[in-house]
């Protein structure tokens, strides 16, 4: 086995003044300034009611619908109710919470539909049917359609 030498060991006083000189270009730097950026307060422009189905919703409708992932299912829910009950019309929707059921919510779909019960009956059978073969079975509860008969 060779042992180093200690002249080996030992660096060149050549080396330490190289090693001063780079220390000393880096101590005279002056570090770069970080860009400030002041944020600065601008007014959201308020957007307009957003629509599902080409009807207005409010802000919690389309929270709701948006978190639970509805706005489609939604849009399936009003066409099938257009096209069951016929004549219909003033579609709104609503965010309801059930007073009975505790953490539980839903988007009521109102429309005011022509005819008497009798007539009616099938219909509302013929929808609810449509909308159970339609949906994921996950989304149902979270979608109910309540007509007002005029």
């Amino acid at each position: 086995m060779n042992k180093p030498s200690s002249s080996q060991k030992r660096k060149t006083t050549s080396d330490y003044d190289a090693a001063r000189e780079r220390f000393s270009q880096r101590k005279d730097k002056v570090a770069e300034s970080l860009a400030v950026y002041t944020p600065t307060r601008t007014r959201r422009v308020p957007s307009g009611p957003r629509h599902i189905a080409g009807i207005a919703a409010s802000e919690e409708v389309w929270r709701f619908a948006w978190r639970n992932d509805l706005i489609t299912h939604l849009e399936t829910a009003v066409r099938l109710a257009k096209e069951n009950f016929k004549p219909i019309e003033g579609f709104h929707f609503t965010y309801d919470i059930d007073p009975e059921i505790e953490n539980e919510s839903y988007i009521t779909i109102r429309a005011n539909v022509q005819g008497t019960v009798k007539e009616l009956l099938p219909k509302d059978w013929s929808y609810s049917q449509t909308l159970v073969r339609t949906l994921p079975k996950d989304k149902l509860h979270l979608i109910h359609f309540s007509p007002t008969v005029g």
